[in-house]
């Protein structure tokens, strides 16, 4: 097995260039498949071990368009939202890319192995960490920064409160990528309170744009979420309650002088 697993280098032709924006880029990265698959557009879609209903049904009917437009997906093979993504990718006839926490002769969660088989065969196993390395938990934090690395949008799905995909989302607001939430159901506290918090953080304010059709402009400014609809009607929420659209596309500005 160690012998189909293969080694690029930084300087390498075939290093992956979106890795390359990374502050500090893996030296050399560990693979099983077609690497050159990371060049071509891609998303990252991470989210919740636990997801809701709400949330599984929501891969499933986004994935195939996602695959019917020829994109890539990235994840990291996690149970919950991260294995839904790939294996409905799969299902789709689409590539999916899983980045590892460990060695790729280790993959881990071992109750995805069967997924992980799946895109060893079809796509693309990675990691920066060589056979035989044991994950440990300071591993999840650099394997998610590649998957950032990887994208070139991010879409968080129901994830915790106090999950690490908050520094997931962090990551991409460095490397100016944007980020897409899809929150949990009303009663579940998810990301989208902890996401816009973490913004407010980096931005003084934020503009987003709804994917449901309509043409409405999010800002957020202080403590306050304004919602700008099409019809000229405004609505202003405090964001320390997360009532926030369904589907959001978010992008952070300079800081104002």
């Amino acid at each position: 097995e160690h012998h189909k697993i293969r080694t690029v280098f930084w300087n390498n032709p075939i290093y992956p260039e979106k890795l390359k924006r990374l502050g500090f880029p893996p030296a050399v990265l560990f693979f099983h498949g077609d690497i050159e698959v990371l060049n071509a557009p891609t998303v990252a879609i991470v989210g919740a071990r636990c997801p809701t209903n709400l949330g599984r049904l929501w891969v499933e009917a986004v994935i195939p368009k996602i695959v019917e437009a020829g994109v890539t997906t990235v994840s990291g093979g996690a149970r919950g939202i991260d294995g839904d993504v790939h294996m409905a990718t799969l299902n789709s006839l689409g590539k999916t890319v899983a980045f590892l926490p460990g060695g790729i002769d280790r993959p881990y969660p071992g109750g995805n192995y069967g997924i992980f088989e799946r895109i060893k065969k079809t796509v693309l196993l990675i990691s920066e960490y060589g056979p035989q390395t044991c994950v440990r938990p300071e591993n999840f934090h650099k394997r998610n920064r590649l998957i950032v690395g990887s994208a070139d949008i991010v879409i968080i799905v129901e994830a915790a409160f106090k999950s690490g995909t908050i520094m997931t989302a962090r990551k991409a607001l460095h490397e100016n990528i944007d980020i897409m939430v899809v929150p949990g159901p009303p009663m579940v506290q998810s990301l989208a309170k902890s996401l816009l918090i973490a913004l407010l953080c980096n931005s003084q304010m934020l503009v987003a744009r709804l994917q449901n059709g309509s043409v409405t402009d999010v800002a957020v400014e202080g403590n306050l979420l304004f919602i700008s609809h099409g019809s000229g009607a405004l609505d202003v929420y405090d964001i320390s309650i997360p009532q926030i659209p369904l589907f959001v596309r978010t992008t952070a500005l300079p800081n104002s002088a």
